[in-house]
């Protein structure tokens, strides 16, 4: 599998994970995904920037479809 495609893949299930439970911290996404910290902020502020949101306590949610 190639780097992208597993990238994709952490970028859908982070997605996924947001719709499910709005509102988790990126430590609590990559507990839940069983990811790194450093893996879940760099798609959020990356690939997801404009997919989800954050609030001043560094919650995320998927942005309204």
């Amino acid at each position: 599998m190639s780097q992208q495609t597993e990238t994709g893949s952490l970028a859908e299930r982070i997605l996924v994970a947001l719709r499910a439970k709005p509102g988790q911290k990126a430590s609590e996404l990559a507990t839940a995904l069983a990811v790194d910290r450093s893996e879940i902020n760099s798609l959020l502020y990356g690939q997801l920037g404009g997919l989800c949101m954050q609030d001043s306590e560094y919650r995320c949610q998927a942005a309204a479809d």
